[in-house]
């Protein structure tokens, strides 16, 4: 039920509710105004050390001052639930203006142009948002943009799992190293959000799309930046250049600053004269009527998630389907480079669903060539070259052709067939509250993003050690030995008595019978 009261200030209606904060539009009668009331679980001031880092994180957020950026106008704590009090934006986010499709590339220009200001002061005073997005940039009664809920990704992350260990973003738009658990996270990750959002702004749609919220994360660590061109072609081809520029995925090859990549975009209107408003009609193959990934349509940071593992392209068997996501918590460090925790769960939040697309099947084509051969093309496949063997036609001899005589000549020798991909435990000792493991592989080309191995407790069965079975279990890509992460740890295995590791594709489905199980140390 909507309280009539919160403090002092008196509560006209909810704005929106998402995982980590219920908004309010309340009104102010000691300064008669208008103001947003951002609530935060009472859950959060179960962690002893919250109401000192809440004060500290609200009195910086506070201390934040440009024009660009949504004003804290009070914090506090009220029955138990701490709450910011911010200036109220009556017309809406970036991300209900992008339901009904692309905006042109000079109102694009003009959003950006405002907020990169916002954005550099932000990092000059060492403040790193970590969940930029378009639900976070707002707009007031003039049309003008602002960027909100500047600290509050850093204000929840130690209390999103009570562990003090977990990191906080939308996949969406989520940094390459934001994805990996690094911690050492900087304003070019929040550069690197900007240019995702500049991909939506400028299509309808999202730059990466999986079935959830991990998949997405991984196509941001391993996939190439996706060229905007291909989605949609109207636009000036320095578009390309602006957004491959910003989602680099090394950060030290990405703009040095937001004004930098705002003045690119701005050059770029200049040059084009563009003018036309790109439209779902422009867009190649079509766009959706709405954006592939539904998005709360408030802003207050959607929920977190613990999660893991990752998607990319195989060897061999599946290939992993599409889609897009939400805000979700990882706990304890990174999806890829060492592990990646093996289980999506949900830890006190709440994962803000999104519909993805369904995957497309792979067509055949068989061309016949008359009058007695019949050439098969090779299957299409978006897999890896060095994966898969190239698209040569086999010819075959037609009923009617005349067979050659036989003869006393042997064949030549067939080249000997390999076992296939293979992993082996040869090792497992106990440190501290991990496995450490020594392990072999075999027969493929061993190492992120491409084939790897995925590590598992004999609770789970081996079919659901990979994608799309439920774990849990943690990928490896690396040399041996390898250390288990929270998914894996000794005061996690149960009933398990033996650690196993199968082969897994690059889109991080398995490949049964290619790996071994061996006894847990006591």
């Amino acid at each position: 039920m909507t309280p009539s009261l919160f403090g002092r200030y008196e509560i006209k209606g909810e704005l929106g509710r998402g995982g980590m904060a219920t908004v309010f539009h309340a009104y102010d009668p000691r300064f008669r105004r208008d103001v947003a009331i951002k609530v935060l679980p009472r859950e959060f001031l179960h962690d002893p050390a919250f109401r000192a880092r809440f004060e500290r994180e609200a009195q910086t957020i506070a201390s934040l001052e440009h024009p660009a950026i949504v004003p804290v106008y009070d914090f506090g704590e009220e029955d138990g639930q701490p709450f910011i009090v911010m200036r109220l934006m009556p017309n809406g986010s970036l991300n209900d203006r992008l339901k009904n499709g692309p905006l042109s590339l000079e109102e694009a220009a003009r959003i950006f142009s405002r907020l990169a200001p916002a954005l550099d002061e932000a990092h000059a005073r060492g403040i790193i948002h970590r969940d930029l997005k378009p639900g976070n940039i707002l707009f007031d009664q003039r049309e003008e943009p602002y960027l909100s809920d500047f600290g509050i990704a850093k204000l929840t992350e130690a209390s999103g799992t009570f562990t003090g260990s977990a990191i906080i973003g939308t996949p969406a738009y989520m940094s390459p190293e934001q994805a990996k658990g690094e911690r050492s996270i900087d304003g070019r990750s929040d550069l690197y959000a900007l240019g995702a959002i500049l991909f939506e702004t400028l299509t309808g749609k999202l730059p990466y799309e999986a079935d959830t919220p991990m998949g997405i994360a991984i196509k941001h660590i391993v996939e190439p930046v996706p060229r905007i061109l291909e989605t949609n072609p109207r636009l000036p081809t320095a578009c390309e250049t602006i957004v491959s520029r910003a989602m680099a995925k090394d950060r030290a090859e990405r703009f040095p600053n937001a004004r930098a990549m705002a003045a690119m975009l701005e050059s770029v209107v200049r040059t084009a004269g563009a003018t036309s408003e790109a439209s779902p009609a422009l867009i190649a193959e079509g766009a959706p009527a709405e954006p592939a990934t539904q998005r709360a349509t408030v802003t207050p940071p959607a929920a977190p998630t613990l999660v893991a593992t990752p998607p990319a392209s195989p060897p061999s068997s599946s290939r992993p389907p599409t889609s897009t996501t939400p805000v979700w918590m990882w706990a304890g460090g990174g999806l890829l480079g060492v592990i990646a925790l093996g289980l999506i769960g949900v830890i006190g939040f709440n994962l803000l669903q999104q519909n993805s697309p369904a995957p497309t099947a792979t067509p055949t084509h068989t061309l016949t060539i008359p009058p007695t051969l019949t050439v098969s093309a090779a299957t299409r496949t978006n897999a890896p070259p060095t994966l898969l063997p190239p698209n040569t036609p086999t010819a075959t001899i037609a009923p009617t052709a005349t067979l050659p005589p036989p003869t006393n000549t042997a064949p030549p020798p067939t080249a000997t067939a390999t076992s296939g991909p293979a992993a082996r435990i040869t090792g497992i000792r106990v440190s501290g509250d991990q496995y450490i493991v020594d392990f072999t592989v075999a027969g493929y080309a061993y190492g992120l993003p491409g084939p790897h191995v995925h590590f598992f407790f004999d609770t789970v069965a081996p079919e659901q050690a990979g994608v799309p079975g439920a774990g849990p279990w943690e990928l490896y890509g690396g040399p041996s030995p390898y250390t288990t992460g929270n998914t894996l740890k000794v005061s996690s295995r149960g009933a398990a008595q033996s650690l196993c590791i199968l082969v897994a594709n690059a889109n991080h489905s398995v490949i049964l019978n290619t790996g071994n199980c061996l006894p847990l140390p006591p």
